[in-house]
């Protein structure tokens, strides 16, 4: 039976190791292989994710310069019907300028007025309107009125867009934008629509408004940036301070000097694809190493059965040993009877009772193989009534006491009075008490002293049977209940047994919801307890 599970064991290796693990090594190399596409697919999916970022940031300037212009807008609404002189005008747009430090100015024109400009007073360097002189601004706007015609039109249908115009181009060092749009008339009696316009620095921009807009947009995986393309300034980093080289930039729509800088935090693009590609190969590594661990525990358990079958084998060997043991002093002393060959009465009763004894061995060993037997099948059943434990102790010591002192051990009661009766069957826990008994006597050695004793601790009843003998390692406790186990030890080389005792107990004090508690240490003796819930209401 032996070499059937171990060829059963090499079929199933090679039929792991054909259907499981080479398609999924042959994976593992293919997923080598795409490297390059997964990195064209992430360098994809990046751009992608550059141009929606782009776009939020290209929809908050748009918003940011219709605010500026919507102020504007309402401040000279406020006195349409009132002709307001140019100090007037000017004094509103100083207004407009007001905690915005990113205007360098506002300017208003018509042809009938003329051109009014309203420079920034906290950004004044000084010299007046140097750095943004009339003339400039009335240059561009004469030379752009293919761009600015439009905005009037659009005007009329309620719609006031703004439009950039470069101011300096000729001056790649300064970096300035005229935003223009219409603008309803400020006082009757003048033309319906004028023009108006904000210069935005666009380094001031990029610095402090697109840089809040960026904090607001701080991402685990992205570093920002923003660079002007005229001044080639670098204007803000998130985190500051980053000075990685970007791998993708997009000029803003109202701002084309600005461009939007990106770049994956710590790492490139492609650095990235290699680094998701080796945590698929890792994901597949880890589950090749999963299939060999399942493989690992088929082979476990197949080991297990084989070391099962061994144990069967030996329960086998083991209990044709016990029951030849008192099958032959029965046949021998019934044999020496039945010749009356013994002629003193007081040995002939001896004889008796050894043939009692031997019998009542050889029925408690068959009770617990046809239990178990029971057990496995699921057909165990249990007569639960009310009895008390003191009294199935007394009963098992009557039978067995002249066994255990013909032995040569000495046994000692300690006994609570008046315990309650509890719920239980009194075949099956004789049956666990006789086991503890015979347990206690194979593994005894020279000490020959067992102690019974029974008590009560707060809602549990305790029955204990400890012994002085060879006591049990620490590393074989857990198992000395499983079934067909049996605790080995060189100062008892020729103890026999089925291994099936401690594994009945077990099992009745589960039915019983009882528990088991194991006290020994090796060379220091056993003390098994058997402890009864008295709350424990079994059906």
């Amino acid at each position: 039976m032996k070499l059937r599970i171990q060829s059963s064991l090499t079929k199933i290796v090679l039929i792991t190791v054909f259907i499981i693990l080479l398609p999924a090594l042959s994976y593992t190399i293919f997923q080598i292989n795409r490297v390059n596409t997964n990195e064209a697919l992430l360098k994809d999916i990046y751009e992608r994710q550059l141009n929606v970022i782009l776009f939020s940031i290209n929809q908050y300037c748009w918003d940011v310069v219709s605010e500026w212009s919507s102020d504007i807008r309402h401040l000279l609404k406020q006195n349409r019907f009132k002709k307001l002189e140019k100090e007037q005008i000017q004094s509103k747009l100083r207004i407009a300028l007001r905690d915005n430090s990113a205007l360098e100015a506002v300017m208003l024109f018509n042809p009938e007025s003329g051109l009014i400009v309203v420079r920034n007073e906290s950004r004044d360097d000084g010299d007046g309107n140097a750095l943004l002189p009339q003339e400039q601004i009335q240059s561009t706007i004469n030379q752009e009125e293919r761009k600015i015609n439009p905005l009037f039109n659009q005007a009329d249908i309620g719609y006031y867009k703004v439009e950039p115009l470069y101011l300096f181009k000729e001056s790649p060092e300064i970096s300035r934008m005229l935003m223009v749009f219409a603008i309803e008339a400020p006082f009757p009696g003048s033309r319906d629509t004028w023009l108006g316009g904000i210069i935005v620095d666009t380094e001031f921009l990029g610095k402090e408004i697109l840089g809040r807009k960026f904090r607001e947009l701080d991402s685990d995986d992205f570093i920002f940036g923003v660079r002007n393309s005229r001044t080639g300034n670098l204007l803000f980093t998130s985190p500051p301070g980053a000075a990685e080289a970007f791998e993708q930039e997009k000029p803003l729509w109202l701002f084309p000097d600005l461009k939007l800088l990106l770049r994956m935090k710590g790492t490139s693009i492609a650095e990235i694809a290699r680094k998701r590609t080796r945590t698929n190969l890792l994901f597949l590594i880890g589950l090749d190493i999963i299939l060999l661990g399942g493989l690992f525990l088929v082979l476990k358990a197949i080991l297990g059965e084989i070391y099962l079958a061994k144990m069967k084998s030996d329960f086998v060997s083991n209990v044709s040993h016990e029951l030849r043991t008192p099958l032959a002093l029965i046949r021998m002393f019934s044999e020496m009877l039945e010749l009356d060959r013994v002629q003193n009465e007081q040995k002939k009763m001896e004889y008796y009772r050894i043939i009692s004894n031997e019998s009542a061995r050889l029925t408690q060993m068959i009770n617990n193989i046809l239990d178990f037997s029971h057990i496995e099948a699921g057909q165990k059943a249990f007569n639960m009534k009310p009895a008390h434990l003191s009294t199935i102790i007394e009963n098992v010591l009557k039978s067995y006491r002249f066994h255990l002192e013909r032995k040569g051990f000495s046994i000692t009661t300690n006994i609570a009075e008046s315990l309650p009766a509890i719920r239980i069957d009194k075949e099956a826990i004789s049956q666990a008490f006789i086991n503890l008994l015979d347990n206690a006597v194979k593994y005894s050695d020279k000490t020959k002293s067992i102690t019974i004793q029974l008590h009560q601790m707060e809602n549990t009843q305790v029955l204990t049977v400890k012994d002085e003998g060879i006591g049990i390692e620490k590393s074989q406790q857990k198992k000395i209940f499983e079934k067909f186990y049996r605790a080995s030890d060189s100062l008892v080389p020729d103890t026999k047994g089925s291994g099936l005792g401690l594994t009945l107990v077990k099992y009745i004090m589960d039915y019983h919801g009882g528990k088991i508690a194991l006290d020994s240490a090796k060379g220091k003796g056993c003390a098994i307890s058997l402890i009864f819930s008295l709350s424990e209401n079994i059906g």
